[in-house]
């Protein structure tokens, strides 16, 4: 398996079950990203701050409010995976009273099963409150024999191995911030750098210059984001205060 920056660090499972909200993204959730639209079989993208730029609203075990930064492969159809940094509360199914508070690394996926009720599961990723940059990357992995498996990648180091998926390819590739509230925040002018996919052929390639889905989806009118095809980067904006 290739490792696209490899970095080994020292890292922990520390929960596995439904990530709550994230699940309802396409309808209900606030983003500001970018999209490309490439068959891949992979993603990376690193992140200069990722806690750091992030600030979700006052703890609110009713509500279960987030914000992440992350990168997302997807289909369009329901199927999709990601990684990155998230800060707020979570619970197990989304709907029961238990809940809990966390900030830093995470992977999520969801995928259809043919009913109407969509497979979730997240993964939590220590350390806790991680600062500084970080690199996150997800990549298909065949060493198992299965098309479908991904490999979570957080600063070059394998994390977990396989997590299964029902695709073994995704037609589009994200990098953004997401929240389902409109009470988060996040630091104006924080980047993502260095977005990269990998081909069918399995190698990795550099975003192009030109050619990205704006996918800003105004739930929050203020939250922007502008891809520079010259610098391989995204800047997000805002005008909401700081912190």
């Amino acid at each position: 398996m290739y490792k696209f920056k490899p970095v080994l660090l020292g890292l922990s499972i520390l929960a596995l079950a439904p990530f709550a909200n994230i699940q309802l993204a396409s309808a209900q959730n606030a983003y500001a990203k970018q999209q490309l639209n490439q068959t891949n079989t992979g993603g990376y993208f690193y992140s200069l701050n990722g806690q750091e730029d992030l600030a979700p609203p006052s703890p609110d075990t009713t509500y279960k409010l987030f914000i992440t930064k992350e990168m997302w492969l997807l289909d369009g159809r329901g199927n999709w995976v990601e990684t990155g940094t998230v800060k707020g509360y979570t619970s197990p199914d989304g709907v029961s009273s238990s809940t809990e508070y966390w900030a830093g690394h995470y992977y999520a996926k969801q995928r259809t099963n043919g009913t109407t009720s969509p497979l979730y599961q997240r993964i939590l990723i220590g350390p806790y409150k991680p600062t500084g940059a970080h690199s996150y990357q997800l990549e298909r992995d065949t060493s198992t024999g299965f098309a479908w498996n991904w490999t979570i990648l957080i600063d070059g180091g394998d994390y977990i191995g396989t997590v299964a998926a029902n695709n073994s390819s995704f037609p589009y590739m994200q990098v953004g911030l997401e929240t389902n509230n409109g009470y988060s925040k996040f630091k104006n002018g924080t980047v993502a750098n260095s977005m990269y996919y990998r081909n069918t052929s399995d190698s990795w390639t550099k975003w192009p210059s030109s050619g990205l889905l704006d996918g800003d989806n105004g739930k929050i009118p203020d939250w922007n984001s502008v891809y520079n095809g010259v610098n391989n980067s995204i800047t997000f904006s805002t005008n909401a205060p700081w912190p």
